[in-house]
């Protein structure tokens, strides 16, 4: 698939004080389950330079179908 017609996901989380490194290690864990969902493309998270508590998520998916997808999953 041509990933020049990728649709980013972005989300920004701020997790319960002290539990940062939790939700980054959750985040860790569930990228294996990410990259069996058909149309996942890739993820990276960055930190904030102005909050640090604060993190971004940012995403690629090759269709909105596939989006709905991810999101649907329980």
């Amino acid at each position: 698939m041509d990933h020049q017609n990728a649709i980013a996901v972005i989300f920004e989380v701020e997790p319960t004080s002290g539990k940062k490194q939790a939700y980054l290690d959750l985040a860790a864990e569930l990228k294996s389950e990410l990259v069996t969902i058909p149309g996942f493309i890739s993820i990276e998270r960055f930190q904030s330079l102005t909050h640090p508590e604060k993190v971004l998520s940012l995403s690629f998916w090759e269709s909105e179908d596939a989006i709905r997808h991810w999101r649907n999953l329980t």
